[in-house]
């Protein structure tokens, strides 16, 4: 090889080595950024198991309840109407 192919050779290899360089820098960023997400779907997903119980502990307080104010409410209406009649 001629001194010059050997340093066109050198240089080619130098702006490989540079475009793979840059590639796995993306390559980690992008890696980072999914762990991140990932991480916070985890997070997301642990709160919302732990809320949904809250939930339906508050939608069964409710159920139970509502037998209680409709027969409040019958109550009022009663005493209300009683009331007017006399």
């Amino acid at each position: 090889m001629a001194p010059s192919s050997l340093q066109d050779c050198h240089a080619d290899v130098q702006k490989v080595e540079m475009v793979l360089e840059t590639y796995s820098m993306h390559i980690d960023s992008t890696y980072n950024k999914l762990q991140f997400l990932k991480e916070y779907i985890d997070d997301t997903e642990v709160q919302s198991a732990l809320h949904l119980p809250l939930c339906a502990i508050s939608q069964s307080k409710e159920i139970q309840l509502a037998p209680c104010r409709t027969a409040t409410m019958f109550v009022r209406v009663k005493l209300f109407a009683m009331m007017q009649t006399h």
